[in-house]
This record gives structure tokens, C-alpha cells and sequence, in this order.
């Protein structure tokens, strides 16, 4: 019996860690599988992402060519030495034009001179804004930013242009000029000086925009990275996990058929006890009547 009651145990015991690895390989499943998904995501964002990076790159590599300075020119022009607010390129390069691509550098042929501001520098119209308040540059370009001014629209120009001073010029955002002596330009197509500006204001937005893709790139390939072991060790827990069953599978089928042929034994040594026991009965019986016929044999 206690044989019989040890393979019991073991039995049952296999039975339940059968039981528990089955549910176990359930969530491995389970979880293999939401790293494959994660897995695939992630390779599909860091594509995408790499894709906009290189999308990126390649433009800012193009501007930066465009404009770079070419062989042969000893001193870039002032106007990359400017800093424009973007949507005023066109005013800018409107109203200076073609001095936007003198140098600084006194050894130039052209070059613009740095002189003393005005003091005081002559007031524009008020509706204007003169652009030193809005353009940042060297200080040799101070006195014609302060005698330029923004008007926002032409009715404002052709208001105010009688009132201009000599030397002052009123400009729209449009590229539309109004001079103090009465030189007036509407506006038309954008000058190379404006096109130059409008270039470099989108090369520093697209460097931006490239530093932020170059994170996002690396944040992706991160991620993929992770997704990528995340998955190997779903893969390798579900593995293990299957082994697991199947070494417990068969654990289970040798308990039973163990406890299978304990069981088989013992109900063929119960038949045999019952009939030792019938045996015994009778023999007993058999002693009684021999041992009562010798008492008797011996008091005759």
C-alpha cells in the first residue's frame, strides 16, 4: 500500500505540473507573439525613419552646395552674414538686391564700409517698421536697415512714400519698393538675393528638422534593437517551455504506467492473500477436528 500511495502521488503530481507547464506555454505563446508584432513594428518605424533622415540629409547636402561659396570668391557675400525672419526674404532682397552680394571685407572690389548709425537716425512713417529691428546683421549694414521700412501692404506704401526723407525706402513683404524720390517698384519676381535668403532660412529649418530625424532614427534602431531581443528571448522561453511539456508528458505516461502495474500487481496479490486466507480458513478447520479426534483418541 505504500508503494501503491508513493506512485499515486507521483502520478498526480506529474499530472498537476502538466497542468501548470500547459498554462505557462499558453502565456509564452502568447507573449512570442506580441513581440513579433512588436518586432515588425519597430523595424517598419526605424524604415520609415531612416527613410526621412535620408530624405533630409540629402536636401541640406544639396542647399549646402548651392550655397557654398564658389571657387574663386575670396569673401562670402553680406548676405550670408544676415539673420531674416522667414517671410522677409523677398522685402530684403528686394530692396538691397544685388549690394546683398558685396562682401564685408575692405579688400573687395565691392564692399560695404562700415560707418557711424545715424545720430539721430531719421524716423520712417509710423506705419512702417524700420528692419534694423527686424534683420540681424553686421554693424555695416546698420545705417540702411534703419532707413528701411516695413509697410505690410501697397496701400500703405503709396500713402506714405511723399513723406519718406532722403535715402529712406519703403518696402512690403511682397518685395514692392517705395523711394523717397519717388522710384517705385511693384512687386514681381524674387531677386537672387532674396532666393539666397529663402534658401538658408530652409537650410537652417531642414537642419533642424534633421537633427530631430537623426534622434528619432536612433531612438528606432533602439528600439528594433530591444524588440529584437525581446523577441529572441519569447522565442527561447517558448522553446524551453515546450521541452518542458514534453519531458513532462512523458513523466506522466511513465507514472501511470507505473502506477498502472502497481495496481495490477496488487489486485493479484489481494487474489492471492484471499485465497491463502480461504486456505487457512480450512486448514484451521482441519486442525480443530484432528486436534478434538486427538484428545479423544487419547482419553480412550
Amino acid at each position: 500500500p505504500a508503494v501503491l500511495g508513493r506512485a499515486t502521488e507521483d502520478s498526480d503530481f506529474a499530472d498537476a505540473e502538466l497542468t501548470r507547464i500547459r498554462s505557462a506555454l499558453e502565456a509564452a505563446e502568447q507573449a512570442r507573439s506580441a513581440a513579433t508584432t512588436r518586432l515588425a513594428a519597430a523595424r517598419d518605424a526605424q524604415a520609415t525613419a531612416d527613410s526621412a533622415r535620408a530624405k533630409l540629409a540629402a536636401e541640406c547636402q544639396a542647399l549646402t552646395e548651392i550655397l557654398a561659396v564658389k571657387d574663386g570668391e575670396r569673401w562670402p557675400p553680406m548676405v550670408d552674414a544676415l539673420t531674416v525672419p522667414a517671410g522677409l526674404e523677398a522685402a530684403l532682397g528686394a530692396v538691397l538686391g544685388e549690394e546683398l552680394t558685396s562682401a564685408l571685407n575692405p579688400g573687395a572690389a565691392r564692399y560695404w564700409r562700415e560707418l557711424p548709425p545715424f545720430d539721430p537716425a531719421a524716423a520712417l512713417p509710423q506705419v512702417a517698421v524700420a528692419l534694423d529691428t527686424l534683420v540681424k546683421g553686421p554693424a555695416a549694414l546698420a545705417r540702411a536697415l534703419s532707413q528701411i521700412g516695413l509697410v505690410e501692404n501697397d496701400e500703405a506704401g503709396d500713402a506714405n512714400q511723399s513723406a519718406l526723407t532722403p535715402g529712406q525706402v519703403l518696402v512690403s513683404r511682397a518685395g514692392a519698393i517705395w523711394r523717397w524720390d519717388g522710384y517705385t517698384i511693384r512687386a514681381g519676381t524674387p531677386t537672387a538675393a532674396a532666393v539666397r535668403l529663402q534658401q538658408r532660412n530652409r537650410l537652417i529649418g531642414l537642419r533642424a528638422r534633421l537633427a530631430e530625424a537623426e534622434q528619432a532614427a536612433v531612438a528606432a534602431r533602439g528600439e528594433r534593437t530591444e524588440a529584437e531581443a525581446a523577441a529572441q528571448t519569447a522565442n527561447q522561453t517558448e522553446q524551453q517551455t515546450r521541452t518542458q511539456r514534453r519531458d513532462l508528458e512523458q513523466k506522466l505516461e511513465r507514472a501511470r504506467a507505473a502506477l498502472a502495474q502497481l495496481r495490477n500487481q496488487s489486485a493479484t496479490a489481494a487474489a492471492r492473500l484471499a485465497a491463502a486466507d480461504d486456505q487457512l480458513t480450512r486448514i484451521t478447520a482441519e486442525r480443530d477436528e484432528a486436534e478434538a479426534a486427538l484428545t479423544q483418541a487419547q482419553a480412550a
